[in-house]
């Protein structure tokens, strides 16, 4: 009984704070082409970059893909490694990957390490929740 007592304003008051908050994410769509996207599924180890179009609302960025990552790499989803030409994209980078955290099913880990990182002065990329459309 002392726990409901707890968590009840706990959940209100994590409910009130949740509604001023925008928490819709980001929805980016990577296009590539057949012949390149089953030579990467025939061998996901191979390090070689392809070609493909990176979508963010109605804006599209050339860059080349790979499958990225250690175990990832055998795993039904797949992390991806996407390098653009310059720095002249959303993420204002030339290198993002994108982690599939298939095996994290908080799906939290990685990104609250990173935070943490962060915050105790140490070099560390940002990162944010994406969506995933099948």
């Amino acid at each position: 009984m002392k726990y409901s007592l707890i968590l009840l304003p706990l959940l209100l008051f994590a409910t009130s704070y949740a509604s001023d908050l925008d928490l819709t994410l980001p929805i980016y769509h990577l296009q590539i082409d057949s012949v390149y996207l089953k030579k990467l599924y025939r061998n996901p180890w191979i390090e070689e970059y392809f070609p493909a179009v990176f979508f963010y609302d109605s804006t599209e960025y050339r860059c080349e893909v790979r499958f990225r990552g250690g175990t990832a790499r055998t795993l039904p989803k797949k992390s991806w490694a996407i390098r653009f030409d310059n720095n002249d994209n959303i993420f204002q980078a030339k290198k993002i990957n994108l982690n599939a955290e298939y095996q994290d099913r908080s799906l939290m880990r990685n990104h609250i390490a990173m935070r943490l990182f962060q915050h105790s002065g140490y070099p560390a990329p940002n990162t944010e929740y994406v969506k995933q459309l099948v």
